[in-house]
């Protein structure tokens, strides 16, 4: 028993001396290199603006912008950090209804700028004539960047009938300007039906949110009470949503089998599904280059499936998902932590997917999709086509 106490002591001694010669040789390494513990470091900046800055420290602030930058050194614009205030806007957003200008925004691939995708229709920013594809330099004069996109879109929402400035920045004309926006409560109806000529029904879906797949639904239900018989599904410009938003209306449209699955950083799967009852009749989606996200995973689903054709332009090429992670004092964190694959295999981030039959319609075209006159939109004549040929 001595020798073993003696043995349990002697370690303790050694994993102590360890422990000691370990603190002591990292603080020689941090005053050779010049690197100080971060809690430090954070307490010289601070002690250094209270001491010099001209205005007025706004600690609460300065924390969000630290968590904010701490993030987003992981380099992926999906992962961000979310103040407590952006994070209540964005689950509004997700129910569905939000006030503030009525954008719908994502960072520019292989920029840093914020790209809208884009406005909604009815709201004020589309009254205010901001395009798809137009870029938001800055809010009320402050500059917003893609790489920090939950705190712009933050910036642009705010208490009903208050006014913010935006400066808009279109590409397509090399023009900079400022457009003054009333924001107001945004009621986001995502689903559009109407029955065009010989019994083709036509949806467009505007994004993918919690009411989506009920709306979809009753579109079809009505539809079918009318003698549709073959269908159109537009997800021209729409920039995503809920995964199982997504997956419900998949499942009503393509047969048994996969209809999307993800993969982790530890390997692991999760899959949704579709069971063999299914609508199963001509099919059509439009797609374009803003069409992102869960309007990929419909498309890749019915492309992959066999359940109908794509028409347009190669999609967006978003092929990650997010998890929201909320923080004990409300804020959250928002983590890109998987991948998705279509039913085939095919990973469409930074790729997209190909239509099969491509129909491109110019810059200025694409800008009015939900107000293109129908000898305009040369993308919905062909999708009437394709469905005519197969009813035939």
């Amino acid at each position: 028993m001595k020798k073993y106490l003696s043995g349990v002591v002697t370690g303790l001694l050694i994993a102590l001396a360890f422990s000691i010669c370990l603190a002591f040789a990292q603080r020689v390494y941090m005053r050779v290199s010049g690197v100080i513990p971060p809690e430090r470091k954070l307490a010289e900046i601070v002690n250094i603006l209270e001491r010099n800055y001209i205005g007025e420290l706004d600690m609460d602030r300065l924390f969000d912008g630290l968590f904010t930058g701490f993030v987003y050194g992981v380099g992926d614009p999906y992962t961000t950090y979310l103040p407590r205030a952006v994070f209540e806007r964005y689950m509004q957003n997700i129910e569905g209804s939000f006030t503030g200008v009525g954008l719908f925004v994502t960072p520019e691939p292989g920029g840093s700028r914020v790209l809208v995708l884009s406005p909604i229709e009815g709201g004020p920013a589309s009254e205010a004539g901001i395009r798809p594809n137009d870029f938001i330099i800055q809010v009320d004069g402050v500059n917003v960047s893609g790489d920090s996109l939950d705190q712009a879109i933050a910036m642009m929402r705010g208490p009903l009938n208050t006014e913010v400035i935006l400066t808009v920045f279109r590409e397509s004309t090399n023009e900079t300007f400022d457009v003054t926006i009333l924001r107001r409560a945004i009621d986001v109806p995502s689903v559009f039906p109407e029955m065009l000529e010989n019994n083709i029904g036509y949806i467009r879906i505007s994004s993918f949110e919690g009411t989506t797949a009920s709306q979809f639904r009753n579109a079809l239900m009505d539809f079918t009470s009318q003698g549709m018989e073959g269908l159109i599904i537009d997800v021209r410009n729409n920039p995503g949503g809920l995964l199982h938003s997504v997956a419900e209306i998949a499942g009503l449209l393509v047969p048994e089998g996969t209809i999307v699955y993800t993969e982790d950083r530890r390997g692991r799967e999760r899959s949704f599904a579709s069971d063999e009852n299914y609508l199963g009749i001509p099919l059509v989606i439009l797609v374009n280059q803003n069409s992102a996200s869960a309007s990929e995973i419909l498309a890749g689903a019915v492309k992959d499936l066999g359940a109908g054709v794509l028409v347009g332009e190669t999609t967006f090429g978003k092929g990650l998902v997010q998890s929201i992670y909320r923080l004990s004092d409300g804020s959250a964190v928002k983590v890109t932590v998987a991948r998705y694959y279509t039913p085939s295999g095919l990973s469409i981030n930074d790729v997209g997917i190909e239509p099969n039959y491509i129909v491109v319609l110019d810059t200025e075209l694409s800008h009015r999709i939900a107000s293109l006159e129908p000898e305009e939109d040369l993308q919905l004549l062909k999708a009437i086509e394709v469905i005519g040929l197969k009813m035939e």
